[in-house]
């Protein structure tokens, strides 16, 4: 689809008509003369656009005195279009030349157009024709939408050649081809692809070879070949002149057929084009008579004997006989051979007849002496080996036991047995389910394997089957922990928290499958950059939360296996955790304000006692309730301010002649000074904490308030402690700033083109811990 594309890109630049760049001004209509003394053309950027962009170009027209005026101004492009408004659109990438004109003014200007953006590669060649001995050049281009090329560049890896030939790299860049024949070469570049084929024809000839079989019988014939051959190796037949001691004459031809009329070694010539080469060709007697025993059973086809030695199974019968062949190949059945069949132990056997069936149960070694009536006697060796099996026996080579530490192989051998009982080693086809291990062949022969367990098996007994000529057989193999190998830390909880708290951990030892395995830690190493670390138990320690941060180490470090880090993250807490985390911190804020604001009151009233007995000593006493505790004990709310409640003056105690003084927090500071303003304010406004605080900061206002009883509405200590969270999350938040992440062959990069640099441990573009703009540890995930 992208090729179809392409050139219909292609073919649409090729009917865009380019005009050639104007010579004569006069010949272009600039209007008429509008007082126009000069022209300047500015345009946006550099001057320069690619192929398949947009630049505005800007006319500036100026009268005699140079000032700027407006006029019409008329635009020409040599090549690429523009329009009224000065926007030019390009066709072809190089200088070009853009014309503005009002009136009798003019004015030029040159831009460069660049390549635009990739909408495809093409592979041009130097030729399509070549013979092995030559190369050509390639010259791979990248294509925009206008049509314009230009060099493009092409990693050694995205070629595609044929096999044995070679692209050459240099200041130009060539195929060597190897073989002959119609070849495609691919290249891959930008995310296009471009193809073109070649046809290589074969080179200049170099060598020469006769091609024939190099033994015949005297009584036979053999047509022989010549091929020429480049330097490539690339063959192929041609006419040569024949010369041999076998030939009447020389003879001329692709072929030559060959009559040898004597045994022994001959030669054949042949030369084509200035070169020549020699065959040699051993000729063998005519009248030699081959004996062949072959040999059959229920349970096997016949085969012929190509050796001097026969191997046969034990309990089968097995029959047998005699070939007989002459010069020409012409081959029969011997109807009398003598069967000799002699044995170490002294046994022997003889028979007459031209066939002869050999049974043995056991396993051994006889010698047969055949003779066939008018062939040649021929002596054999005839190895007895066990016959087909009928019982099977696996047990470990090289251990007592069948058990296997996982991480570990244990070496099986299979031994079977024949009706007669003997054994011998076999091999069997094994079926186990997958994710148990797996099972290969020993170095020992036939019924030797090695089983090694999957890292995913699972600690007991692991059955295993395989199959026999009588069903599936089976085995147990007993899977138990390997060595100790690793330390693996395992908390109890999580591994992250906040400064003042703590960790509790573990130590534990596993083998190289994961398995958990008894280990005495002895002089174990546990360390992390957060904080202290504790040992409470064999292998339970506690880590303290000292240094706020991300990515803390935390490793154990014993003698004999490798260290293990964990990573532990701290968020910062107020005063550094040291009075605990950030609600233990509130919490004991909001008791500490309690306690104050407990004792001001208690003060207050005491001062406010005092003062009403001194100014009212002829005033009878008025019964009044003192404000209760929680009252001052309360911590207020964060969000709003709350009335604070007191006790209700009886309305018979406010008279004309001497109003009372009643404490509030609002007269604090009054009563606590030696000094009482003696001029009564009654007001209805209840007192605020508001007031109260101002009276502590400093403030310098003494006004004496009637107190009026009202409830409160007091918020409860867990609704305080939320609110005064969601703050401090909300200040978090508004802390934070987010930076835009995009994802790039290098890793995570910001918009403004930083690459984050991989952290030890992560694969650079891969997902992984990378150094964040804050200079933390950043956490990325590459998009799928």
């Amino acid at each position: 689809m992208r090729t179809h594309i392409l050139l219909s890109l292609l073919l649409l630049v090729g009917i865009i008509p380019i005009p050639s760049a104007y010579a004569d001004i006069s010949q272009l209509d600039c209007g008429s003369d509008m007082g126009v003394e000069s022209l300047e053309i500015q345009s946006s950027g550099s001057g320069s656009v690619p192929a398949d962009k947009s630049l505005q170009m800007i006319g500036i027209a100026r009268n005699s005195d140079g000032d700027q005026m407006g006029a019409t101004i008329v635009w020409y492009a040599n090549n690429g279009s523009i329009d009224w408004d000065g926007k030019f659109s390009p066709w072809s990438k190089g200088e070009i030349t853009i014309t503005a004109c009002s009136g009798n003014a003019w004015a030029n200007k040159s831009i460069s157009v660049l390549q635009g953006d990739n909408v495809g590669v093409q592979l041009l060649v130097s030729s399509q024709n070549l013979t092995a001995d030559e190369e050509i050049t390639l010259d791979p281009r990248r294509l925009d939408s206008k049509g314009n090329s230009a060099p493009a560049f092409v990693p050694s890896s995205n070629w595609t050649i044929p096999e044995g030939s070679q692209v050459k790299e240099g200041l130009q860049t060539t195929w060597i081809p190897n073989s002959n024949g119609n070849h495609s070469l691919k290249m891959n570049a930008y995310g296009f692809e471009s193809e073109v084929q070649i046809n290589v024809s074969h080179g200049q000839a170099d060598s020469l070879q006769i091609h024939g079989a190099a033994e015949i019988n005297v009584d036979d014939s053999f047509e022989y070949t010549l091929n020429a051959c480049d330097l490539k190796l690339n063959c192929w037949n041609v006419s040569a002149n024949w010369s041999s001691d076998l030939l009447a004459s020389d003879v001329a031809g692709h072929s030559v057929e060959i009559f040898p009329s004597s045994i022994g070694a001959h030669y054949l010539n042949g030369s084509y084009n200035g070169l020549s080469t020699s065959f040699s060709i051993e000729v063998k007697p005519g009248e030699a008579v081959g004996t062949t025993v072959v040999f059959s059973s229920q349970f096997s086809e016949q085969q012929e004997v190509s050796s001097s030695v026969i191997q046969l199974q034990a309990g089968v019968e097995w029959q047998m006989q005699v070939i007989l062949s002459d010069a020409v190949g012409t081959t029969w059945q011997a109807d009398n051979v003598e069967w000799r069949l002699n044995q170490s132990e002294g046994m022997a056997e003889l028979e007459h007849g031209s066939n002869y069936i050999f049974l043995q149960n056991k396993t051994g070694i006889w010698d047969l002496t055949i003779s066939p009536e008018g062939g040649v006697p021929s002596r054999y060796t005839v190895e007895v080996e066990p016959g087909p099996a009928v019982s099977w026996q696996v047990s470990p080579s090289l251990v007592s036991t069948m058990r296997v530490a996982s991480g570990n192989a244990i070496d099986l051998l299979v031994v079977a047995s024949d009706v007669g009982g003997n054994s011998f080693t076999t091999d069997v086809e094994w079926n186990f389910e997958s994710g148990i291990g797996s099972i290969k062949n020993g170095s020992s022969g036939n019924g030797s394997y090695i089983f090694t367990p999957s890292k995913s098996a699972i600690l007991g007994t692991i059955p295993i089957a395989f199959n026999t000529s009588y069903g599936v057989q089976f085995i147990s193999i007993e899977l138990v922990a390997g060595p100790a190998a690793q330390i693996q830390i395992v908390f109890n909880d999580e591994s992250e928290g906040s400064q003042g708290q703590s960790l509790y951990f573990e130590i534990i030892a596993q083998d190289n499958n994961g398995n958990p395995v008894d280990f005495e830690f002895s002089e174990a190493v546990v360390s992390c950059t957060c904080g202290e670390v504790t040992s409470l138990d064999a292998g339970e320690y506690r880590v303290e939360l000292e240094f706020e941060g991300t990515r803390h180490s935390l490793s154990v470090r014993q003698d004999g296996l490798p260290v293990s880090v964990v990573y532990v993250d701290v968020s910062a807490t107020m005063f550094g955790g040291m009075l605990g985390n950030n609600k233990q911190v509130i919490s004991i804020a909001i008791f500490a304000l309690g306690g104050v604001l407990l004792f001001i009151a208690l003060t207050i009233f005491k001062r406010s006692k005092k003062v009403e007995e001194d100014e009212f000593e002829e005033i009878p006493a008025i019964p009044r309730a003192a404000p209760p505790l929680s009252a001052f004990t309360q911590p207020p709310p964060l969000a709003t301010i709350q009335p604070v409640p007191v006790a209700v003056v009886s309305p018979l105690a406010v008279q004309a002649t001497a109003p009372p003084v009643v404490a509030t927090l609002s007269n604090a500071m009054d009563l606590l000074s030696p000094t009482v303003d003696s001029t009564p304010i009654i007001e209805t406004e209840p007192a605020s904490l508001s007031n109260a605080m101002d009276l502590l900061g400093g403030a310098d206002e003494a006004v004496l308030e009637p107190i009026i009883e009202e409830e409160s509405e007091e918020e409860s200590e867990e609704e305080i402690q939320e609110k005064i969270e969601e703050e401090i999350e909300e200040e978090i938040e508004e802390e934070i700033e987010e930076v835009e992440l995009i994802a790039s062959k290098s890793g995570p990069m910001t918009t403004s083109g930083v690459v984050l640099k991989a952290l030890p441990g992560t694969v650079v573009g891969e997902d992984g811990w990378y150094h964040g703009i804050d200079g933390k540890p950043l956490h990325w995930e590459k998009p799928q």
